[in-house]
């Protein structure tokens, strides 16, 4: 891709700076956290991008082609700080990133020049709350107002 540049840890690659965006290809099945329901990421490799003028990270699900965008800020300011033995690690849980829907879950090869999300409902989402709903706020217990 031009105008990107690759990020190692370790000397493995685990992602591209494409402009002021961090681009990372996971397994959902193995990466995507259930508990915490969270997307973890090696905290120095989010310094370091960063660094470089990052500013969103869009992940890329190749077993379901689903994509997860979120800002940086929005990482740092809902952090969840893990290690799993593998380095410190920080999270964002799963509902607040923006997701977008791969109907069919194929494999899109990529991530750049995504649309804005459209997230169809799995039978996970419709158990749980959406962002429009949890701005909205609870309604009143016990008949309060």
């Amino acid at each position: 891709m031009a105008g990107t540049i690759a990020q190692y840890l370790n000397g493995k690659k685990i992602g591209v700076l494409d402009g002021d965006c961090f681009v990372k290809e996971i397994s959902g099945s193995k990466h995507i956290m259930r508990s915490p329901y969270a997307i973890f990421f090696d905290i120095s490799s989010l310094r370091k991008v960063e660094g470089q003028g990052c500013k969103c990270v869009r992940v890329s699900d190749k077993e379901t082609g689903d994509i997860y965008v979120a800002e940086l800020s929005l990482i740092w300011r809902h952090a969840i700080y893990k290690n799993y033995g593998y380095g410190e690690q920080v999270g964002l849980s799963v509902d607040l990133f923006d997701i977008t829907r791969q109907a069919g879950g194929a494999n899109i090869g990529g991530v750049v020049g995504y649309e804005p999300a459209t997230v169809s409902f799995t039978e996970y989402e419709k158990r749980h709350p959406t962002k429009a709903e949890k701005q909205i706020g609870q309604l009143p217990l016990f008949g309060a107002k």
